[in-house]
This record gives C-alpha cells, sequence and structure tokens, in this order.
C-alpha cells in the first residue's frame, strides 16, 4: 500500500514537469553576488558550468559591473545574462569558455563593456550579440576563434574591438560599427584585407594588423584622427596606404620601395628590418619627427631640409657609405638623436648645423678620423668603438666617448679608452712585401752613402789661402800651383757639397713618401680588409685592391645609373603632368565656349518668350463692345 502511494506521487510530479527537468534537478545550482571588490559591484565565486548543465543566478537588477572569481564556464548560459537586466560591464576573462548560448545576450539591452579574453571560443555565432545594442568595447584576445560569422549589425555604438592572438584569416565587414576608434587585429593568420575594410570608420584612431601574413596592402583610410597604425611583422612586398596617421610602423617586412606621394602627416615612421635599397621620398613629411630606416641595404642618405621637425634619425645596419648633408641649410635642425652605427662610413660631412644633437652613434664603421670642428659642441653622449682611429684624432672627443674599453685588439692600442693606432710608425705592419722591400734596398743605400760622404761642412774661404802664404812665404815659383790646387780643391768640395744636399733633399723627400705611403697603405689595407704583410702573397694582396677597387667602381656605375633612372623617371612623370595639365586647360577652354555659346541661346529663348508672352496677353485680352442706338 506504501510502494503504491509513492508511485501515485511519481506520476503526479510528471504531470507537472517534463522527466528531463526533475532528473536534472538534483544538478541545479544556483548562485548571487558574495562580495564587492574594486571597480566591480558584484563578483562570482566558484562557479563550474559545463554544457548541459542547468544553472541559476540569482535575480539583482541593482548590479551593474560583475567579474568572476576561481570559476570555470565552458558554456555561457543566458541565464547569467538575464539575472542582471542593468548590466553594463560584464569580465569573462580566463574562464576557459568553449561557446556561448546563442541567445545568451538577447537581453544585455545595457551592456557596454564585454571582455572574453584569454578563453577556448572557437567562433562567434551569427547572432549572439544582436541585444546588446549599447555594447562599445568587445575584447576577444587570446582564443581559438578562426572565423567570425557575426557582422555586428546591432552594435553600432562599438568604438573598441580586439580580436588580436586568434587564428582568423579573413576579418568580418564593418559597415555596421561606424564609430569604431580602435582596433586590433594582431597576431591572426590575415593574408588579405578589403581596400575599403575601414572606409565608414571616419572616426578611427588606432589600427594593429601586426603579425600577420600579408603580402600586398592597399587600404583606403577615410579617418582625419589616426594617431596609430601598426603592419610590421608581416610579408609586405607592396604597399599603397594614405598617410594621414601621426605613427605609422611597417617594420620586419619585405618592402624595397616605399611610395609616399600625397599628403603625408607622418610624425613617427618605423621602417626597420626592410630590403630598402634606396632612400624613400620623404619630401611632403615635414611634419616627421622620428625616423627609423635601420637594417636595410642603402648605400646612401641624403638629409633633407624638409626634415625641419626631425628630432630621432635611426639608420644602422645597412651598407651606407655616403652621409650627405646640406651645406648651408636655411635654419638650423632640430634632430636630437642620430645613429650611424654598422655602417661602411669612412668619412662625415660637418655636423655643426645639428645644434640640437644630445646623441650620436658612429660605432662599428671605417673612420680615421673626424674634424674637431665637425662634431657640434652639444654632443653628450658619443659611441665611436670599432672603427680605425688615428689615435692623434681621438683626444678631442674622448671625454665625450660613452663606449671606453680597457683591452684592444693586435696592433691597436688604448687611448683613454678608444682603441686606435699610429700608422706612420707601423711601416712591418701596413707596408706588403713589394714595398717593403723597397724601403730596405734604399735603406741600405742611405746607410753606406752616409758612411762614404759623412755630413761635413768644408770652409773654402780665403782665410786659409793666406796661412799658408805665411807658413811658406819663399816658394812663389810654387805659388802658382797651390793656387790652383786649391782651386780646383774648393770647386770640388762644393761640387760634392751640392751633389751631398741634393742626395740629402732626395733621403728627406724618400722619408716623407714612405711615411704618408705607410699611412696610405694602412688607411687602403683596413678600408679593402686586406690581411697583413706576412700572412699572404703580394699578388693575392694586390689582386683583392684591384678586385674591391673595380667592385666599389662597379657600386659607384650601378648608384649613378639608379640615380639617373630615377632622374629620368622624374623628369618623364613631370612631362607627363604638364601634357595632363595642358590637356585638361583645353577642356576648360571648350566648356567656357560651350556655357557662352549656351548663355547666347538662352537669352535668344528669352526673347522668344517675351514675344511669345505678349502675344498670349494680347490674345487673352476681353473685347469692348458698344451699345447700338434702337432706330
Amino acid at each position: 500500500m506504501q510502494s503504491f502511494s509513492v508511485w501515485l506521487c511519481f506520476l503526479a510530479i510528471c504531470q507537472s514537469r517534463t522527466v528531463d527537468a526533475f532528473l536534472n534537478e538534483g544538478n541545479q545550482r544556483s548562485h548571487m553576488c558574495k562580495t564587492s571588490v574594486q571597480h566591480y559591484d558584484c563578483q562570482i565565486h566558484g562557479v563550474n558550468i559545463s554544457e548541459g548543465q542547468i544553472h541559476t543566478f540569482k535575480h539583482e537588477p541593482q548590479k551593474q559591473v560583475i567579474t568572476f572569481r576561481k570559476s570555470i564556464l565552458h558554456y555561457l548560459p543566458k541565464s547569467l545574462i538575464d539575472a542582471y537586466p542593468s548590466m553594463k560591464l560584464l569580465n569573462l576573462n580566463q574562464l576557459e569558455i568553449v561557446t556561448i548560448e546563442d541567445s545568451a545576450f538577447d537581453n544585455a539591452t545595457q551592456l557596454e563593456n564585454l571582455f572574453l579574453e584569454g578563453n577556448r571560443l572557437q567562433t562567434l555565432p551569427a547572432k549572439v550579440l544582436n541585444g546588446a545594442r549599447k555594447l562599445k568595447q568587445l575584447i576577444l584576445t587570446n582564443n581559438d576563434i578562426n572565423t567570425i560569422t557575426y557582422n555586428f549589425g546591432s552594435n553600432s555604438f562599438l568604438n573598441d574591438l580586439s580580436i588580436n592572438g586568434n587564428k582568423i584569416d579573413q576579418l568580418p565587414t564593418f559597415q555596421y560599427i561606424p564609430r569604431l576608434k580602435t582596433f586590433n587585429g594582431s597576431n591572426n593568420t590575415f593574408a588579405h584585407i578589403d581596400k575599403n575594410q575601414f572606409i565608414r570608420q571616419i572616426q578611427i584612431e588606432n589600427i594593429d594588423l601586426s603579425h600577420n601574413q600579408l603580402t600586398n596592402l592597399d587600404l583606403t583610410l577615410s579617418s582625419r584622427n589616426l594617431q596609430a597604425v601598426d603592419i610590421s611583422n608581416n610579408k609586405l612586398t607592396s604597399l599603397k596606404i594614405t598617410l594621414q596617421m601621426e605613427y605609422l610602423n611597417i617594420g620586419n617586412n619585405v618592402l624595397s620601395t616605399l611610395v609616399t606621394n600625397g599628403e603625408c602627416l607622418l610624425k613617427s615612421l618605423i621602417l626597420s628590418s626592410n630590403k630598402l635599397a634606396s632612400q624613400p621620398n620623404f619630401i611632403n613629411c615635414q611634419l616627421m619627427e622620428v625616423l627609423d630606416v635601420s637594417k636595410n641595404t642603402m648605400e646612401t642618405f641624403e638629409y633633407s631640409e624638409k626634415f625641419e621637425n626631425l628630432k630621432e634619425l635611426n639608420l644602422a645596419h645597412n651598407n651606407i657609405l655616403e652621409f650627405v648633408i646640406p651645406t648651408a641649410p636655411r635654419r638650423p635642425h632640430k634632430l636630437i638623436s642620430l645613429d650611424l652605427s654598422h655602417n661602411r662610413l669612412s668619412y662625415l660631412s660637418s655636423l655643426s648645423f645639428f645644434t640640437s644633437l644630445k646623441e650620436l652613434r658612429l660605432n662599428s664603421n671605417q673612420f680615421l678620423g673626424i674634424q674637431q670642428q665637425s662634431l657640434p659642441r652639444t654632443v653628450e653622449n658619443l659611441f665611436v668603438s670599432n672603427n680605425q682611429w688615428i689615435c692623434a684624432e681621438v683626444t678631442f672627443f674622448a671625454n665625450i666617448a660613452k663606449d671606453k674599453v680597457t683591452y684592444c685588439n693586435e696592433a691597436f692600442k688604448s687611448v683613454q679608452g678608444i682603441c686606435c693606432t699610429d700608422y706612420w710608425n707601423t711601416f712591418n705592419d701596413v707596408l706588403n712585401e713589394i714595398v717593403r722591400h723597397t724601403y730596405f734596398h734604399e735603406q741600405s743605400n742611405y746607410d753606406r752613402l752616409k758612411y762614404k760622404c759623412p755630413q761635413r761642412h768644408y770652409n773654402t774661404q780665403y782665410t786659409y789661402i793666406e796661412l799658408i802664404r805665411q807658413l811658406d812665404p819663399g816658394a812663389d815659383r810654387r805659388r802658382l800651383q797651390i793656387y790652383q790646387d786649391i782651386a780646383n780643391a774648393k770647386e770640388s768640395v762644393t761640387r760634392k757639397q751640392n751633389e751631398l744636399n741634393i742626395i740629402i733633399n732626395r733621403q728627406l723627400e724618400s722619408k716623407n713618401f714612405k711615411s704618408s705611403m705607410a699611412i696610405l697603405i694602412e688607411t687602403k689595407r683596413i678600408t679593402y680588409h686586406i690581411t697583413r704583410e706576412g700572412e699572404i702573397a703580394d699578388k693575392e694582396m694586390l689582386s683583392r685592391v684591384i678586385n674591391f677597387v673595380r667592385q666599389r667602381d662597379t657600386w659607384t656605375t650601378d648608384l649613378s645609373n639608379r640615380r639617373r633612372t630615377k632622374t629620368e623617371n622624374t623628369h618623364t612623370s613631370f612631362n607627363q603632368k604638364i601634357d595632363e595639365k595642358n590637356r585638361i586647360d583645353a577642356i576648360i577652354r571648350m566648356l567656357r565656349y560651350e556655357v557662352l555659346d549656351k548663355k547666347r541661346e538662352e537669352e535668344r529663348l528669352k526673347k522668344v518668350m517675351e514675344h511669345l508672352q505678349i502675344r498670349v496677353e494680347r490674345n487673352n485680352a476681353p473685347l469692348i463692345y458698344g451699345k447700338t442706338s434702337s432706330l
């Protein structure tokens, strides 16, 4: 009887709810806000939701800023969002969320900020955020999202969108979010971006597309509020973009050219780690303050007078042989930091016009010396290591050098912490074997001549003749002979003295020549990377010198050809623009003639209309009949 009663109760329960709901009743859990912390008025603890489980949340309409602690939500249910109808910010970061209920945010009518960073989402459902019509910020950073089917059609107030750190290969349309100001799409797998992706975002300020797979980018940006665009760490070989932003980072790509036509509002441009072989044209970028073109393959760089506001210039790790500076700029430059390190410079023009320069990096080049007047007095930090300095040239700048060393390589010595050498005292270190043999031969001849004809000045005044006369006054018969011998001796001594003076002068010239040759050969050896004597044969050394000179001539010819080609292209472009201007002027003249004809025709038609109007008025005038008298 008792078991029968239990069975009847079970049937009664089944009539009021489904069997599934009854079976899940034991697994149903309820949650509520337990504490309030800084910046949050609701913190929920210890929630663990898996798909298929039923969880309820206490209805608390007054809570607006919600976060979780020590929780895992593999599944984001609609009941969570519905429990807080006044919610403006929801922090769901690091909760291992995999899926979101399709209609989860249908009642999130007040939600403005949604954080879903560091979860395991793989997609964003097509209608998931339709109810969040006031959403302003959406953070989806560091998930596993590969596709976004949602088109943000209901989120016209969205101004901050971050989808970085995912696996997305194609961007969704942004046509419904015109108020977007910040977009972060870095660290994805974009290979292509539509030219008009941001055409409607007229207020956008920051765009980050770095660390993707872009190879060609043609992007039209209509915003006048652009501050920063980052497209670094891609695979760009061509780039066409409007330069209306203040900061542009194109570093670590494979660009060989950069076109900067049109308006340029750049203040900072990063072009490092590309394949630029020639200097881009920055003539329109007069507002630029920071320019980084390091780690490219440029051979020359011309500092333009248009760099009126440039403060930092980085040209390190190129192949620069020539750094050209205007000889007489119209006004002093504002440059503060100049990095020319790790190039192939051996000469530096005067930097005296850089009156604000404080940091100068010349390390790892081929400098022998710098003229004292070339350095501005404002330089405080100078880097000069790993060059070929002459010791006499380092004393005036050693006090401001910041990379001093205590140890130098062989053939160099440390002078006030800078490695240098005295070229005129190191013949055996710089002369090749042929020049050394010549030196030894001349030296041996000089020594032999020195002992044979000592440098002695002979007195040939007549006082000696008078002395001979006093010693032998009676030898009149030999007087003439003695006078003749003395005269011959005088002539012989004078001739020998002249010959000796000539030899001494030649020896001095030879010594000066050898000193000059020593400095020159040491300079060429270092410049052309020739191994010191004794390690290679003469022919090999001379062959290297010849090969390097030929290679240098080839570089010079190639550089001249490129410059000539560039000049010809500029001339051609200029002629084309002139032709286009003439054609437009001709069209304008033709249109003016047509306008005049139309005006004449209009005046004629007006006159015709006036005549017609007069005739119409005449035809419409009432007839006047007089009364006749009766007969």
